[in-house]
């Protein structure tokens, strides 16, 4: 009987760590053409620690997974700290597609900054306007396109203004 309540209980366990599939996973090499595969990406980069970035992803992004049928809209976590960035997102109810950067830490600002840049620099191309330095560097919010090329690196931060930039894309 107990060996019934042991593997039950394992696979409950089991179930529920793989029912969340709006948890975070990394962006690296292997993946990143599947993250990236529509002709339009909204892309959101920012950090668990930064309130500004807390604060458009609870103002806008919470209005725009509406429209995630029309573009892919990405979030991606500058630090990796899963369970504080699940656990943000959730409560929010916004359930687009998460990821963290593939290289990152759960060091403040110096060391995330760093990385995000990195990052940028590395994965896609038109990359001569990013700027990710100034006070932290995040958030970052970007349009690219399916074969990695940054089509505006200068994306506004409201619902409305992101709507209208898209649509110069479409």
């Amino acid at each position: 009987m107990k060996q019934i309540y042991k593997s039950t209980f394992l696979f409950l366990l089991l179930s529920c760590s793989q029912a969340n599939s709006n948890s975070i996973r990394k962006i690296d090499e292997s993946n990143i053409k599947s993250v990236f595969n529509k002709p339009l990406n909204l892309v959101f980069i920012w950090t668990t620690w930064c309130g500004v970035s807390k604060s458009i992803l609870k103002e806008t992004y919470t209005k725009l997974q509406r429209d995630s049928n029309q573009y892919n809209i990405i979030l991606i976590s500058g630090n990796n700290d899963p369970i504080v960035v699940d656990k943000y997102l959730n409560s929010l109810n916004i359930s687009l597609k998460r990821y963290c950067i593939d290289n990152s830490s759960n060091i403040f600002p110096i060391i995330d900054r760093k990385k995000i840049k990195e990052f940028i620099m590395q994965k896609f191309s038109n990359t001569e306007n990013i700027s990710v330095d100034g006070n932290f560097g995040v958030p970052v919010t970007l349009l690219i396109d399916s074969s990695l090329n940054i089509l505006n690196s200068n994306m506004p931060q409201d619902t409305t203004n992101i709507r209208s930039a898209i649509a110069k894309f479409k």
